[in-house]
């Protein structure tokens, strides 16, 4: 592509020197550039791509697009033949020039975000099989992984890169998917990994504390989810739960059609006369074209938000609920969301990726209700992140477990004993229902062989993950599989 072709309408920026190159590849990896290459000097937490600008003239990029308060490099590099463009936001244009590059501006695809806080992924995976269900081709990125139509694979960030996602919405186009699911994070929104000139429908499911580290504060993470709704036009859909805190900051900033959904609140898609149980939930939905019941087999108030969010979105996008609702019951949980390991008889044992504080308290709730004897919980918090909902977690584990464990969850460079520490502060004095065993895989032998007939463990924290992040070390370890593990060697003894 040429780069007037690849610069047209894309805003405001400068450009000295220009020249109609030919552009072969856009980056913001220096140590890879090569001629017919256009390079976006980004700075990162760590790295900023301005200090290696020598090396990228020296390896004869055709383009270097640089940000408006390192203008003064323009001097420095007056010998440079190639252009030099000059931008107010380098991470915001790169993912303009990317959309541009892998031309999904386009009708063909309808792409849909997810955020919030917690139930995101669940979201996702339940409406990608709704989709699919009735016949529509779809892509899709989540936390686990992804699907192009052409290629798949695991995750290893919730939103993806940005020139993995702009990559992937091209492939998706090229495989003739009709709808892209992208799930969103505050991390990939505030990096501008998307163009948000993209969307055509935003799904909220909730706002609670998380990612404090990064954010700072409650604003600037709330500020994070809001750009998404904030960029959707008038011709877009705007899902949100109604139920939740910040309802309202969504509601106003938004140009696009709203439609609500909610449990306690007057909405536009009501779950009523609900029934929760181990086993699953039912309930009624009322909703724009009439009533129907659902049931599923996931567990808890917080699913039936899930579910309400995946039909509401369904609905706007032309499908008859009615339709649905075998696929809602036969949908299995998602890998590490509430899942049930197997081999668990006597006493189940549940493995869940509740690391906030509501996530945690939403499947402790949804667990005690049901729990015919004791509920016994295994978790720990990550090291090197928000600090304040540790004590918050070590509250909400005594108020709602009738014993815990504390543990390692991914101490990454901080000494586990501290992270115990903080968890310990928010654990009321008089409260002794809880022992502290750092070595996971211990802790989790420990609470099992604590569970009697008719008990239920849980296995908090993280979920999906294969691994775990010691100091400097990513070792191999599951929740899931040393669960089974423990309930063979229990079966065989």
């Amino acid at each position: 592509m040429r780069l007037k072709q690849l610069l047209k309408d894309l805003g405001n920026y400068k450009i000295v020197n220009f020249k109609n190159h030919l552009i072969n590849r856009i980056t913001d990896f220096s140590e890879n550039v090569k001629s017919g290459d256009l390079f976006v000097a980004i700075k990162g937490e760590k790295y900023d791509g301005h200090r290696f600008l020598n090396q990228v003239i020296k390896n004869k990029a055709n383009v270097i697009v640089i940000s408006d308060k390192k203008k003064d490099l323009v001097n420095k590099f007056s010998s440079y033949d190639g252009s030099i463009i000059i931008v107010d936001d380098t991470r915001e244009f790169l993912v303009k020039l990317l959309s541009r590059f892998y031309k999904v501006f386009s009708n063909d695809l309808f792409v849909l975000g997810i955020t919030g806080t917690n139930g995101k992924t669940t979201t996702c995976n339940l409406l990608y099989e709704i989709l699919v269900s009735v016949g529509k081709k779809v892509g899709v990125f989540d936390t686990i992984k992804f699907n192009t139509g052409i290629r798949t694979g695991v995750s290893s960030l919730t939103t993806p890169d940005v020139f993995t996602l702009q990559s992937g919405l091209k492939e998706m186009k090229d495989a003739g998917c009709e709808i892209a699911l992208i799930e969103l994070s505050s991390h990939g929104i505030i990096q501008s990994r998307v163009d948000f000139s993209q969307f055509k429908m935003g799904i909220l499911t909730n706002i609670t504390q998380d990612h404090l580290d990064y954010h700072k504060t409650m604003k600037n993470y709330v500020a994070a989810k809001l750009k998404l709704f904030e960029h959707l036009n008038k011709e877009a859909f705007a899902v949100l739960n109604k139920d939740i805190k910040f309802f309202e900051n969504f509601k106003k900033i938004t140009k696009a059609d709203v439609f609500t959904y909610g449990i306690n609140k007057k909405a536009d898609f009501k779950a009523i006369e609900i029934e929760k149980k181990i086993s699953g939930s039912e309930f009624k939905l009322i909703y724009p074209s009439g009533k129907v019941n659902i049931k599923t087999t996931l567990i808890g108030t917080y699913n039936i938000y899930n579910i309400l969010a995946s039909l509401s979105a369904a609905y706007l996008l032309g499908l008859d609920i009615r339709d649905l609702t075998n696929t809602i019951e036969n949908f299995k949980t998602v890998p590490g969301r509430l899942q049930l390991v197997e081999g668990s008889k006597k006493f189940k044992v549940f493995v869940d990726y509740a690391h906030t504080p509501d996530a945690l308290e939403n499947v402790l709730i949804s667990l005690k209700t049901d729990a015919s004897k004791k509920l016994i919980l295994v978790f720990g918090c990550g090291g090197d992140r928000d600090k304040k909902k540790r004590l918050l977690m070590g509250k909400i584990a005594s108020l709602y477990s009738d014993f815990f464990i504390i543990t390692n969850d991914n101490p990454r460079s901080e000494e586990p004993e501290k992270i115990v520490n903080d968890i310990k502060q928010g654990i009321p004095k008089d409260k002794d229902n809880f022992s502290i065993i750092t070595d996971r895989r211990k802790a989790i032998c420990e609470a099992m062989k604590k569970a009697k007939e008719g008990d239920i463990v849980l296995i908090a924290g993280k979920g999906h993950e294969k691994y775990q992040i010691l100091k400097n070390s990513k070792i191999f370890f599951s929740d899931v599989l040393e669960a089974k593990k423990i309930l063979e060697k229990i079966k065989k003894s």
